[in-house]
């Protein structure tokens, strides 16, 4: 018999009594969840690296105003610098994210499935039908091949309002230091007109990514994953639980001589079920659901 119970500070009251048989349906719906959650914590480490991107620009732009001679060579040079570095950061969190889904699926379904095919029917889907998710694709090869992205900038100061940047890539430099662009990307780069923005691109490149989990799990995960959620958050007695609860565990130990008592701690993955909440809300407001 072990006890679920609730921790706040340093006070740990019990909840009530967990059985073994309960205890093993809890382990078998928290493996279901921590399936979830290591694709799940990939997918965050994209978001996670697009926002670190628009903070950085935030929180270098923020350190520029005010400064003696704002628009500077050497200030402009720091803008560029940390914009390709984070930029770089996140295309390589989207390849870790993309490869990864697709090893996960294969080992899970197999080479050959169904499962495995749809995966590759929506990374294609993407590619084939906007702009930035084939383009920055690419990109990832050109920063291997050729270092940091060409990355342009105009910067507008706005009484009363500070700093307001735009940040571009430039279309003449891509095209001239790499060669491995493909047909349709090297075509469009040189036929489109108009910036190739930054943020406009790395925004929406971020929500194909997005855009392509939400779309495997709604089709093969949600229901399994969707029933150790409620089954969980009704074990719990908590529709969006935090981190306080815990299986405690005590058992006699002698402790200098004297005979004590040895505690163990097991705590609930609650931030699964908060992860799979986010997922879930993402559908609804998706139209998915």
């Amino acid at each position: 018999m072990k006890e679920l119970a609730s921790v706040k500070g340093e006070t740990i009251s019990g909840v009530r009594g967990v059985s073994d048989e309960e205890y093993a349906i809890y382990r078998a719906h928290r493996d279901v969840l921590s399936s979830f959650s290591r694709d799940y914590e990939l997918l965050k480490l994209v978001l996670e690296g697009h926002q670190d991107f628009c903070q950085g620009l935030v929180d270098v732009s923020g350190s520029m105003i005010g400064e003696v001679n704002m628009i500077n060579q050497n200030h402009l040079h720091i803008l560029t610098f940390k914009t390709s570095r984070l930029m770089l950061n996140l295309l390589g969190s989207v390849r870790t994210f993309l490869d990864h889904a697709q090893t996960s699926v294969s080992r899970r379904y197999g080479s050959a499935s169904e499962q495995m095919a749809y995966f590759k029917s929506l990374t294609a889907f993407q590619f084939d039908n906007v702009f930035s998710y084939r383009f920055l694709y690419k990109l990832r090869n050109y920063t291997q091949h050729c270092g940091m992205p060409p990355v342009g900038y105009s910067v507008d100061i706005v009484p009363d309002d500070g700093l307001r940047m735009d940040l571009h890539f430039i279309r003449k430099y891509l095209l001239e230091e790499y060669k491995e662009w493909g047909v349709v990307v090297k075509k469009e780069l040189e036929s489109s007109e108009g910036p190739l923005s930054v943020l406009g691109l790395l925004d929406e490149h971020v929500k194909s990514v997005i855009g392509i989990f939400l779309d495997f799990y709604d089709k093969y995960n949600y229901e399994e994953v969707g029933r150790s959620k409620g089954w969980m958050c009704e074990f719990l007695s908590d529709l969006s639980p935090d981190d306080k609860y815990c299986f405690l565990g005590a058992e006699p130990k002698e402790v200098q001589g004297a005979e004590g008592m040895s505690f163990k701690i097991e705590w609930v993955p609650t931030f699964m079920v908060r992860d799979v909440l986010w997922v879930e809300e993402q559908l609804r407001v998706g139209g998915r659901r």
